[in-house]
């Protein structure tokens, strides 16, 4: 069996004694499409479509799946973040397939969830809004549109509403 891919200086080894999936992931693992989060104990969290969010702890030897409310489970979270909201770390999420932004606790808890911005060029439905990633810079919430139509929607926070949409 080959444990090496890839050449130097991306030379990449198989190390079965890391990061072992839970049993309930292994039959999902190739639906696996996501970007990873860490958060302050480098415990890294990701999205698994039908499964819903994993942890890994920082040392990579164990992996666990955080229960997500039963609306969540089936969803492609294209992009994880941690952002600190209110003085607590809260997973961002955005999913590409289902038009929305969701926000939960790390214990997979959900905040809220963002739909479809109702502002141009999302107001006319024959303009598709695909959200593949976003960032928190102090209130605002930057979702990028990378499927779709390659715009920037912009959401207050503290109202959870959208108040912009920029690019294109």
């Amino acid at each position: 069996m080959t444990t090496t891919s890839g050449t130097a200086p991306l030379a990449f080894r198989h190390r079965p004694d890391l990061g072992e999936l839970p049993a309930t992931a292994h039959n999902h693992e190739s639906n696996l499409h996501t970007s990873f989060a860490h958060d302050t104990d480098n415990a890294v969290y990701y999205g698994l479509p039908d499964v819903g969010v994993l942890r890994m702890t920082g040392d990579m030897r164990s992996t666990t799946v955080i229960p997500v409310p039963a609306g969540y489970h089936a969803l492609n979270f294209h992009s994880v973040r941690i952002a600190t909201i209110d003085d607590e770390q809260r997973l961002i999420c955005t999913v590409n397939d289902a038009e929305q932004g969701v926000v939960l606790f790390l214990d997979g808890e959900a905040v809220f969830t963002l739909g479809r911005p109702s502002l141009p060029p999302y107001d006319d439905p024959d303009t598709a809004y695909k959200p593949t990633d976003a960032l928190l810079v102090g209130d605002d919430l930057f979702v990028a549109d990378g499927y779709a139509a390659n715009h920037i929607a912009v959401a207050d926070m503290n109202s959870r509403t959208w108040t912009r949409v920029f690019g294109g």
